[in-house]
């Protein structure tokens, strides 16, 4: 699919939906409501292994929390396997951070629909 150990520049954009908690705080029960992320990112992609494409992009982004909308910047670093030339799944990382707000890490596994 891919020239194996070829560097190459990607981009991608999408959608995530956080699921809220809820949990106990000095106390009290409070509910953390879901959060949005809505991203843009460029990168960098490389292919150790046939069939295997590695990908670390970076850009900004929108995160919808509480109704209230921010900007914000984020990271992604992904490993797909291709089991055809236009399907994939592989886990990835991804990294929000808004202004003022620590870093927020999250681990996912997906299917990515290649076009």
């Amino acid at each position: 699919f891919f020239k194996q150990n070829k560097l190459a520049f990607t981009y991608n954009g999408g959608i995530a939906y956080y699921l809220g908690r809820k949990e106990e705080v000095s106390g009290y029960s409070y509910t953390y409501p879901g959060y949005f992320f809505l991203h843009a990112f460029a990168g960098v992609a490389i292919s150790p292994v046939r069939k295997t494409l590695v990908s670390l992009t970076a850009g900004p982004a929108l995160g919808m929390y509480n109704k209230d909308t921010r900007f914000t910047i984020g990271s992604q670093l992904d490993l797909r396997y291709y089991l055809n030339k236009n399907l994939a799944i592989g886990p990835g990382l991804v990294l929000m951070k808004e202004s003022g707000a620590d870093p927020l890490w999250a681990a996912s596994v997906k299917a990515c629909w290649v076009f």
